[in-house]
């Protein structure tokens, strides 16, 4: 479509629509990407907080039966 004036064809309309798909996928992976590194990271943060809690009970234990 060398005339931004003249009307778009249906393979004008598949080759954008075609592109547009490609890149919204494109998107959609990375967006995927992202939230599963900020999910591990989480459940990374959990686990700790949850072992520093176990280690201060834990502590606390050790030395109320001393």
């Amino acid at each position: 479509m060398d005339d931004s004036n003249a009307p778009a064809t249906k393979a004008d309309l598949s080759a954008g629509l075609s592109a547009l798909e490609a890149r919204l996928n494109e998107r959609h992976d990375m967006l995927r990407s992202e939230m599963q590194h900020m999910h591990d990271n989480l459940v990374e943060r959990m686990a700790d907080g949850e072992t520093r809690l176990l280690q201060a009970f834990y502590t606390f234990a050790q030395t109320s039966q001393q």
